[in-house]
């Protein structure tokens, strides 16, 4: 029997292969391959019995297609993957002895998997984790900087068609990843008083970066809902945004894009507004952190995120009847 590396080497190097489109010009056929390549990761890590966890450079090539396959086919399937690779092999989740009531989490034990893939990227030079080696490139990897990039693209694009569809399918998948890292990790301050673990947390490190403007983007989130998730711009020229596929790829790849597209952007407003819950969220817990002396300089500085929203709507006042409409602002009354 062979070795467990070789046998994930094997996996990696036979699915990597079917993207190889060298000598290959036909955009239909790269579609096909990049299908294919997806139906085989699935196969190999979720199908099988047992199934083989996917390797980074699996991951990053899949991470790859959501933004790059143009083919709202392909940024779906690629999303799909994506969210159930990580249910499969979460990074962070509560073990439970067999007979605990599912809920409870008084008996569990936090598992943190440093080494598990992530999109992304915070430190200098290695990805999120612990992770070392030649096979862990972060040039797929998303760190504070384009993180906040990513959401101003979003919110000021004024056209609607596959490539801002795939930036809205990667903005939902990061702040999917953010909630499924902090949950666990604010459920287990909740029971340990661990400062420690939220200040490891994705969502910490991301908004603790010097290179991420936070009070910029609050400001663009608060933009975000307040215009385009209640004031929908008309898509009927949606696909006209995508000049780089052939009219053969665009047609029958992307013919449901004009029936999706604003259920895409209803979800996507959804996720800004979950994200400034969960920055409120973290903003509670860190307070009462704060209180009891385990915040130090090293997590830095910065306003509650109440704060920065109260002096947005007091310099702007034509967002505050839109952003009294979004369910952001129940939630930000709670936590007055």
């Amino acid at each position: 029997m062979g070795s467990p590396g070789k046998s994930i080497q094997g996996l990696e190097d036979n699915s990597l292969a079917i993207l190889d489109s060298s000598g290959v010009g036909d955009a239909r056929d790269v579609h096909d391959d990049r299908l294919s390549f997806l139906e085989a990761v699935r196969a190999a890590c979720l199908a099988s019995v047992p199934p083989s966890p996917p390797t980074w450079k699996m991951y990053d090539a899949i991470l790859h297609i959501l933004l790059y396959g143009r083919s709202l086919e392909l940024t779906m399937a690629s999303y799909l993957l994506l969210t159930e690779l990580d249910k499969h092999y979460p990074r962070v989740y509560w073990k439970l002895p067999n007979d605990s009531i599912p809920s409870s989490i008084a008996n569990g034990e936090l598992i943190v998997n440093k080494e598990a893939w992530s999109p992304f990227w915070f430190g200098s030079d290695k990805p999120y984790g612990e992770a070392t080696g030649d096979s862990r490139d972060t040039k797929e990897l998303y760190d504070s900087l384009k993180f906040s990039i990513l959401l101003e693209e979003i919110a000021f694009n004024a056209k609607s068609g596959i490539k801002i569809t795939e930036k809205m399918m990667l903005f939902q998948y990061l702040i999917y990843v953010l909630e499924a890292d902090f949950l666990p990790l604010h459920a287990s301050y909740k029971e340990t008083l661990d400062w420690d673990l939220l200040r490891e947390s994705m969502l910490c490190m991301l908004l603790a970066s010097r290179k991420l403007n936070y009070k910029s983007v609050v400001r663009i989130c608060m933009s975000l809902i307040s215009t385009r998730c209640y004031h929908e711009n008309n898509i009927s020229d949606m696909v006209n945004d995508a000049k780089s596929i052939s009219a053969e790829l665009l047609d029958s790849c992307n013919v449901g894009l004009p029936f999706v597209y604003t259920e895409i952007l209803r979800a996507t407003c959804a996720v800004v507004q979950k994200l400034l819950v969960l920055i409120m969220e973290l903003d509670v817990v860190r307070k009462e952190a704060d209180s009891l002396g385990l915040v130090s300089r090293s997590d830095g500085f910065r306003f509650p995120i109440v704060d920065t929203i109260l002096d947005e709507l007091t310099y702007n006042k034509d967002q505050i009847s839109l952003f009294l409409q979004a369910r952001t602002f129940f939630c930000f009354v709670l936590y007055l």
